[in-house]
């Protein structure tokens, strides 16, 4: 039945899932925009890197503590409303950002974009699956990371562009307007459910699941969960740090660049990854393994990053192809989501992804521990209101890429190799 309906609603699906990723793309801005304002909030709050460093990371304190209640209130409210919701509110608060006269203000502003951030992949896919068959769900969920990487793309170089056209807080004017945008267009296109499909199956599956802690508890004893979870996590991090934070900042003051080369440069990340996402989940179904990708990517990653900090003498060009490939590596990352859906039933499935989704958000919380680190050996030269940093201090901070690469290497060992079979699959064939 849900393979015809999404072949009879094939351009609408479309329509309806991509405009539901825009939230996503929309997030992902926000996510990565302090690359871009970073300096300007600096000097206009009067604060330190390491409180910058904070007010960024407030976004992943309320996402980490709300991903997993965001799915368990999917299940009874209409997926669409919530999105509208959230994406609005996520508006409302970057215009509050914006007028922010005092820290606390910002503050809240971000835990509150936090909040409605946790709704932005699971709405993806509580809709993809009731639009679209199983069989596709990969190229599916391929479109909206992508969409969501270019979010991460349009908050660097073009997010610098504006700032400097019209200054970081009318900036945010314009983010929001792009928000309230965005909800209009969810408003016309998204729709909770195709036509002719059944809602009182799935109404009852929900009433059918198991009790909130008999989930939990079979979720936290599955060692699968935690370990793809922390890899995903601790591969993910040049994204967390170098895209979304410290990235321009070291690439003006260690190697020289301006502040648009730079962005661009961490652009690169982003667009390496929307290229890495599906050509190295495309490798690993090829090959029929989960574990062998994902450590041969954490090596590569650990030398690309030792490359990128201390190799000497970098130009430009050899910067936007070392994050080009920092990025395509790093994305191996997104193994570790169908290594999830393949380690638990599917009736738990969900709540895997959501409990795995704070560990793998939790690496946010790095970056104030990267202004801790960097100015550790700092010696406290400023530059009209700035912070000046020597590579040495950024190295410091810098140091926990390599380190959480190792650990991700380490973590494969411990992981099982699914063969891309789901477990109930596999329980089938040896029962056979």
């Amino acid at each position: 039945m849900r393979q015809e309906l999404s072949e009879q609603n094939g351009f609408k699906a479309w329509l309806v899932e991509i405009s539901t990723a825009l939230f996503f793309f929309y997030i992902f801005i926000q996510i990565n925009m302090f690359n871009a304002i970073g300096p300007s909030l600096i000097q206009s709050f009067h604060v330190t890197t390491t409180t910058l460093g904070q007010l960024s990371s407030f976004y992943f304190y309320t996402n980490v503590i709300c991903l997993f209640p965001a799915g368990l209130y999917l299940d009874h409210f209409s997926t669409r409303r919530v999105l509208l919701i959230v994406t609005l509110l996520t508006a409302m608060a970057t215009a509050v950002f914006g007028a922010a006269e005092f820290f606390w203000e910002a503050a809240f502003a971000r835990l509150v974009v936090g909040i409605t951030g946790s709704f932005a992949l699971i709405v993806c896919v509580k809709l993809a699956s009731r639009w679209f068959s199983p069989r596709r769900m990969a190229l599916v969920t391929g479109t909206f990371v992508t969409l969501a990487m270019f979010g991460g793309v349009v908050a660097q170089t073009p997010f610098v562009i504006l700032l400097h056209a019209v200054g970081w807080r009318d900036a945010m004017y314009w983010n929001a307007g792009l928000g309230v945008l965005l909800t209009v267009l969810m408003f016309i296109f998204v729709r909770d459910y195709p036509k002719d499909y059944d809602i009182a199956a799935e109404q009852e599956k929900v009433k059918h699941q198991l009790q909130f802690w008999t989930a939990i508890k079979h979720v936290l004893k599955n060692p699968q969960n935690w370990l793809a979870g922390l890899y995903t996590s601790l591969v993910n991090l040049p994204i967390f740090l170098l895209g979304a934070l410290w990235g321009s900042l070291y690439l003006m003051q260690a190697e020289g660049l301006t502040q648009a080369q730079s962005t661009t440069v961490t652009s690169m990340l982003f667009f390496g990854s929307m290229i890495g996402c599906p050509v190295l989940g495309w490798a690993s179904d090829k090959i029929g393994r989960r574990c062998r990708p994902m450590m041969i990517g954490s090596v590569l990653s650990l030398i690309t990053i030792v490359v990128i900090m201390y190799m000497p003498n970098l130009h430009f060009a050899a910067l936007l192809l070392l994050f080009f490939f920092l990025g395509f590596i790093t994305s191996i990352q997104v193994i570790g989501y169908p290594v999830l859906i393949e380690s638990n039933p599917l009736s738990l499935t969900a709540r895997a992804q959501g409990f795995s989704s704070m560990i793998i958000m939790a690496g946010g919380l790095t970056q104030p521990i990267f202004a801790y680190l960097m100015n550790l050996h700092w010696n406290h030269h400023m530059l009209n209101g700035m912070p000046i940093y020597s590579k040495a201090d950024f190295h410091w901070g810098m140091a926990m890429m390599p380190i959480a690469f190792i650990l991700s290497l380490i973590i494969v060992f411990f992981i099982g190799e699914t063969y891309c079979q789901h477990c109930d699959e596999r329980t089938v064939e040896k029962k056979d």
